[in-house]
């Protein structure tokens, strides 16, 4: 625990597996495995997994007696500290009814158990949206764990030789199917659309909404839970993604201009998107807090209803994607958005098939919703970002 082991490759001592103990040896030589007595396993991970006794990047939320032991790694993945079993214990309680946290053994114990923990676990960092399509395990063996010993290249071996052969990943019928712009209008919004119809309105703290709005928020690089209403609102990056998606045959097939942001201000200062004067089908509408706080929110103009309010077409709205009715202004949770104008990318040209028509006009959002089979939605529906 002091030296480090040797490494049979190299033939040099790889670092020592916890700090703790080389700057404590005397702990070492009285917990540790000697000519004298057996390793106290216990003592060394209540002492080695402590958060007092890490830095503070590396805590692990261990902070009452006996966590270093009792939330030490176990299951598919070696889940480790108070902190992680908390998280996934919100699904071992929903799914098998089990408390990890008064049982944590049976972590190791019961095939069940280690499974949903490690799903759990790649849904709160993210890991399901990252992984799919790629036979490359290096990036997601890096957010599950430590390289030790080259494990990080002996788990691409083991997915590269047996996993990827047994669950036949390279048939998986993963991929979202390439959509094909066949209007006349702006085409990211059949991108947008088509997300829409998927997700019926399913809320973005449930699957799949929970794992479409993460690759949302990573696409336009930030790495928040989509159900952080503080850091992950992504009105903003469900509308650059759909954006992302589109080809423009004047500019060699790549994306219409657009900024891979999740902040809903951002077409207000950035050359890639520009401001129209009229509003036109598609059009990035965007609305800005006037408390000061630097955030508003965003969405796609899909119509109008009757008395003139516009129906948006956006991601964070009721926490899905759903239609909206909006004016020229709105309070949401006593902070009042005013609106700042309409937007499209830079590169694309606006068309007569782009203005609003009289079958853009809507009786409400609630028919438009209903339409493409989106449930109603709550009372609240807009968060800012």
């Amino acid at each position: 625990m002091i030296n480090g082991n040797l490494n049979k490759k190299t033939g040099k001592r790889d670092s020592p597996p916890f700090s703790y103990f080389s700057k404590h040896h005397d702990d070492a030589y009285k917990y540790g495995r000697t000519k004298d007595h057996a390793a106290n396993q216990k003592m060394i991970a209540n002492l080695a997994y402590a958060d007092k006794n890490r830095s503070v990047d590396n805590r692990v939320g261990n902070t009452q007696e006996g966590d270093g032991w009792n939330f030490r790694g176990k299951g598919l993945i070696q889940l480790t500290g108070r902190e992680n079993y908390t998280k996934a214990n919100a699904y071992t309680l929903k799914y098998e009814k089990t408390d990890i946290l008064k049982n944590p053994d049976i972590v190791s114990k019961d095939i069940k158990i280690a499974v949903l923990t490690s799903m759990a676990f790649f849904k709160w960092k993210g890991l399901i949206a990252e992984s799919n399509g790629t036979p490359k395990t290096k990036k997601i063996s890096e957010k599950v764990g430590n390289n030790v010993v080259d494990s990080h290249i002996q788990k691409q071996k083991a997915f590269s030789e047996y996993t990827s052969k047994i669950f036949k990943t390279s048939e998986c019928d993963w991929k979202e199917i390439e959509i094909k712009t066949i209007g006349n209008r702006a085409p990211w919004m059949e991108i947008a659309l088509n997300e829409a119809r998927a997700m019926k309105g399913c809320y973005e703290g449930d699957e799949p909404m929970y794992t479409k709005a993460k690759s949302y928020l990573v696409y336009c690089k930030n790495n928040a839970d989509p159900t952080d209403g503080e850091n992950g609102p992504w009105c903003a990056s469900y509308m650059n993604w759909c954006i992302g998606k589109t080809k423009n045959a004047k500019n060699k097939n790549q994306p219409y201009s657009h900024l891979k942001s999740a902040g809903s201000l951002a077409p207000i200062n950035h050359d890639e998107y520009k401001n129209i004067p009229e509003p036109i089908y598609g059009c990035l509408v965007v609305y800005k807090a006037t408390n000061g706080s630097g955030k508003g929110h965003t969405g796609f103009l899909y119509g109008k209803t009757k008395d003139g309010q516009y129906i948006l077409l956006g991601g964070n709205q009721g926490d899905s994607i759903r239609f909206s009715s909006y004016g020229k202004s709105f309070t949401y949770n006593g902070v009042t958005k005013v609106l700042k104008g309409f937007y499209i990318p830079t590169d694309y040209e606006n068309k007569d098939a782009d203005k609003l028509r009289d079958g853009d006009i809507y009786e409400s959002s609630a028919v438009v919703n209903k339409k493409y089979g989106i449930k109603p939605a709550p009372k609240k529906e807009n968060k800012s970002n």
